[in-house]
Protein backbone atom coordinates (compact mmCIF):
# COMPACT_ATOMS: atom_id res chain seq x y z
CA UNK A 1 0.00 0.00 0.00
CA UNK A 2 1.70 3.11 -0.92
CA UNK A 3 1.07 6.35 1.37
CA UNK A 4 1.70 9.76 0.79
CA UNK A 5 0.25 11.34 3.81
CA UNK A 6 1.75 13.25 6.42
CA UNK A 7 1.04 13.62 9.78
CA UNK A 8 0.29 16.48 12.20
CA UNK A 9 2.11 16.66 16.01
CA UNK A 10 -1.95 16.13 17.32
CA UNK A 11 -2.18 13.26 14.86
CA UNK A 12 1.20 11.59 15.26
CA UNK A 13 0.00 11.58 19.00
CA UNK A 14 -3.06 10.41 18.57
CA UNK A 15 -1.87 7.32 16.51
CA UNK A 16 0.86 6.60 18.82
CA UNK A 17 -0.93 7.48 22.52
CA UNK A 18 1.10 9.71 23.62
CA UNK A 19 1.09 13.13 24.32
CA UNK A 20 1.53 16.11 21.91
CA UNK A 21 4.37 17.50 23.82
CA UNK A 22 5.77 14.21 23.80
CA UNK A 23 5.72 13.62 20.23
CA UNK A 24 7.36 17.33 20.06
CA UNK A 25 10.26 16.22 21.83
CA UNK A 26 10.97 13.12 20.10
CA UNK A 27 11.26 15.68 16.98
CA UNK A 28 13.28 18.23 19.16
CA UNK A 29 15.68 15.28 20.09
CA UNK A 30 16.07 13.94 16.82
CA UNK A 31 14.24 11.00 17.72
CA UNK A 32 11.77 11.51 14.66
CA UNK A 33 12.47 13.53 11.74
CA UNK A 34 9.93 15.70 10.78
CA UNK A 35 9.66 18.99 8.17
CA UNK A 36 8.72 22.72 9.34
CA UNK A 37 6.06 23.93 7.60
CA UNK A 38 6.78 27.97 6.44
CA UNK A 39 5.07 30.71 8.41
CA UNK A 40 3.77 29.42 11.93
CA UNK A 41 6.19 26.66 11.82
CA UNK A 42 4.13 23.50 12.34
CA UNK A 43 5.65 20.28 11.70
CA UNK A 44 4.63 17.49 9.61
CA UNK A 45 5.67 13.68 10.17
CA UNK A 46 5.90 11.70 6.51
CA UNK A 47 3.46 8.51 6.57
CA UNK A 48 7.14 6.55 5.96
CA UNK A 49 8.92 7.83 8.72
CA UNK A 50 6.18 7.30 11.37
CA UNK A 51 5.82 4.06 10.38
CA UNK A 52 9.73 3.02 10.60
CA UNK A 53 9.76 4.70 13.58
CA UNK A 54 6.72 2.87 15.16
CA UNK A 55 7.83 -0.44 14.34
CA UNK A 56 11.30 0.12 15.78
CA UNK A 57 9.80 1.33 18.81
CA UNK A 58 7.30 -1.63 18.84
CA UNK A 59 4.19 0.89 19.09
CA UNK A 60 1.32 -0.96 17.57
CA UNK A 61 0.89 -0.28 14.02
CA UNK A 62 -2.94 1.22 12.95
CA UNK A 63 -4.88 -1.06 11.48
CA UNK A 64 -6.18 1.06 8.38
CA UNK A 65 -2.43 1.15 7.52
CA UNK A 66 -2.96 -2.73 6.34
CA UNK A 67 -0.55 -4.43 9.25
CA UNK A 68 0.38 -7.75 9.32
CA UNK A 69 -0.97 -9.25 12.97
CA UNK A 70 2.98 -9.76 14.01
CA UNK A 71 3.65 -5.65 12.94
CA UNK A 72 0.69 -4.44 14.05
CA UNK A 73 1.89 -5.97 17.57
CA UNK A 74 5.32 -5.27 17.16
CA UNK A 75 5.98 -8.96 17.52
CA UNK A 76 7.01 -11.34 14.66
CA UNK A 77 5.43 -14.50 16.36
CA UNK A 78 3.90 -15.79 19.79
CA UNK A 79 5.85 -18.99 21.24
CA UNK A 80 5.08 -21.09 24.08
CA UNK A 81 6.50 -23.68 26.00
CA UNK A 82 4.63 -26.47 27.00
CA UNK A 83 6.20 -28.59 29.51
CA UNK A 84 4.75 -32.26 30.69
CA UNK A 85 5.70 -35.94 30.52
CA UNK A 86 1.91 -36.53 29.63
CA UNK A 87 2.06 -36.65 25.60
CA UNK A 88 -2.02 -35.23 25.89
CA UNK A 89 -1.05 -32.00 27.59
CA UNK A 90 1.72 -31.79 25.03
CA UNK A 91 -0.47 -31.88 22.19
Amino acid sequence: MSHSKSYTTGQVASLCDVSQRTVINWIERGSLAARKLPGRGDRRVDYEVLRAFMLRHTLPLPEAWGASAGEASGVSSTRVLVVDDDDRIRE
